[in-house]
């Protein structure tokens, strides 16, 4: 995580002016922000999901989760795509209990 939250660089966020006692220990304190996409400790995608980077570390969440071709969800979980046929327990008109 940046130090500065919602920034890319210390730009905005410490002082420019470099005679302020306070610029270099903003400057040493300033980590930039880590690629969400570079490990699973960064971000919420299902092990099967395909992590995407924002295009701007300002965006948040700066990354979204997809699921691969053939799997259904929303990146954050992902199953087959195939359902069982389904079993109906009525007959059409909603009433009617069916012989199984």
């Amino acid at each position: 995580r940046s130090s500065c939250p919602s920034k890319a660089s210390t730009f905005g966020c410490c002082e420019p002016d470099s005679s302020f006692a306070g610029v270099k220990t903003c400057h040493s304190l300033f980590s930039c922000p880590v690629d969400p996409c570079s490990s699973s400790r960064y971000n919420d995608c299902a092990d099967r999901a395909t992590c995407m980077r924002s295009t701007s570390p300002a965006n948040q969440p700066n990354y979204s989760c997809h699921c691969p071709k053939g799997l259904l969800g929303n990146g954050l979980s992902c199953r087959d795509g195939i359902d069982a046929k389904p079993n109906p327990k009525v007959m059409f008109d909603g009433v009617t209990p069916t012989e199984d």
